[in-house]
């Protein structure tokens, strides 16, 4: 299964006969997708997060997949999570414009993860925000832009915030911060910001994100953040080198390790590397082949 956030499609490759079939385009009805976030499997059954604060989902006990309902939220999301007989989705409620003179506020004190049954019905919140004083537009790299796991072999649920180099771990019955961890060799970006004008804009520094968290073989958190330097513009485009950097963190033992690195310059051919289910699938733009790491070594 293929989730294109690009072209706002869901598509069903068959390996063996190399055919690709789309489940969901791009549209309003019940079946279509638009702006999705991310994708889960379980049990057969495909959940696309949208960020239009729906959940799609899919049906695959038989081929193709079928379009099966939708959940509705009652919030902004960023990021979802299946953990046993519930969704932990990441993401915040923003109070509307209620007049031409008021301005949308953050809501205050709110806490950014939700449980939510398969009827969409929230039973519970948790976690602490970085406090934005009521300035909706500062939530974006937090709650706007992050990620969250579940780990089934310690019942615990694993979050980050794209811009700020901290792993946080709860406890999924006490709901609770058990472990932080911070990341080594993180370029905290910087950011201006203009509250009369509601403008925020990121400076074209040096800076680095955590790109993509995945949980593997139910214990193990890979880790895989992107370092931008050496901005410049060019007639046609705008270019970054960049280092993707790869960690793990045994959430049994509550050790980490650093896995590597790789980095190119933009004019250069360049490696993507996909963090999954199944390892690390790392393809290779000049070679044109994929290869598969199916087991994490110390």
């Amino acid at each position: 299964m293929i989730l294109d956030d690009n072209r706002n499609e869901l598509l069903e490759v068959n390996i063996i006969n190399k055919k690709a079939t789309s489940i969901a385009e791009f549209g309003r009805g019940p079946g279509d997708i638009q702006f999705p976030l991310e994708m889960v499997i379980h049990d057969e059954m495909i959940y696309v997060l949208r960020q239009d604060m729906y959940i799609s989902i899919f049906d695959c006990i038989s081929e193709p997949c079928t379009f099966e309902d939708v959940i509705s939220l009652e919030f902004n999301p960023a990021s979802l999570a299946f953990s046993g007989d519930n969704f932990a989705i990441l993401g915040t409620k923003i109070e509307s414009q209620t007049s031409d003179t008021e301005t949308e506020k953050a809501p205050q004190n709110s806490q950014p993860i939700h449980l939510i049954d398969y009827s969409g019905n929230q039973f519970a919140t948790f976690g602490s925000m970085y406090g934005v004083d009521g300035h909706w537009m500062l939530l974006r790299p937090f709650v706007m832009s992050g990620d969250i796991r579940f780990a089934s072999v310690e019942n615990s649920y694993s979050l980050t915030f794209k811009r700020f180099p901290f792993v946080y771990i709860y406890d999924q019955e006490s709901l609770s911060l058990t472990q932080t961890y911070k990341l080594t060799d993180f370029l905290l970006g910087k950011q201006s910001y203009w509250p009369d004008e509601r403008r925020l804009r990121n400076p074209e520094d040096d800076y680095t994100i955590i790109k993509n968290i995945q949980i593997y073989e139910g214990h193990l958190l890979l880790i895989e953040t992107e370092t931008k330097t050496n901005y410049r513009i060019t007639e046609t485009s705008i270019l970054w080198d960049r280092k993707f950097d790869y960690y793990v963190v045994d959430l049994t033992t509550k050790k980490d390790y650093y896995l590597g690195n790789y980095e190119y310059k933009a004019e250069e051919p360049g490696k993507r590397v996909f963090l999954t289910g199944l390892g690390i699938v790392i393809y290779d733009e000049e070679k044109g082949a994929l290869f598969l790491g199916s087991k994490i070594e110390e």
